[in-house]
């Protein structure tokens, strides 16, 4: 690519990082990852290839999975970089006391959680059958006007 005189953007790199998560594939996702952050520019930069939030929210969705420890890491690094995580961060984040935890500082930075993150909140008591809590993030929902759907009712009904 670089030989043909094309040089690759933050969108190619967020690209190619997804595609190694999807295929399992962690250690080309953070060699990619780290490529990135080396050439980076400027994190304001639109042609500079320093990690976004969206990289870091693609990584953490990657290793979220199977490697707890590298998530922490990476939230850790886009912090440091001075990158707010956003909703789809805290939304990635996962199991039940991380996504607990996740949601007090989602509401702590400001950020008003919406219904998939709280779905995903739900699934997450619903897998480690906390139910009283499940019910409560749905008590929740209803208390701030969010809109439960059908994954909202589908996790509640299979989990719980």
């Amino acid at each position: 690519m670089k030989n043909s005189g094309v040089q690759p953007d933050r969108h190619f790199y967020n690209v190619m990082i997804d595609a190694f998560g999807k295929y399992n594939c962690l250690d080309h996702a953070m060699t990619t990852f780290e490529r990135m952050r080396s050439e980076g520019i400027e994190p304001d930069n639109e042609s500079g290839f320093t990690p976004c939030t969206t990289t870091y929210n693609i990584m953490i969705n990657s290793f979220g999975e199977q490697e707890r420890w590298a998530v922490k890491s990476l939230l850790g690094k886009m912090q440091n970089q001075g990158l707010l995580p956003n909703v789809v961060t805290y939304t990635t984040l996962g199991l039940s006391e991380e996504a607990v935890n996740a949601f007090r500082i989602m509401r702590a930075d400001g950020l008003k959680p919406s219904s998939l993150a709280l779905n995903s909140l739900i699934n997450a008591f619903g897998e480690d059958r906390r139910d009283a809590e499940a019910f409560s993030v749905l008590q929740y929902m209803k208390e701030n006007d969010l809109k439960a759907d059908v994954v909202t009712y589908t996790h509640a009904y299979e989990k719980l």
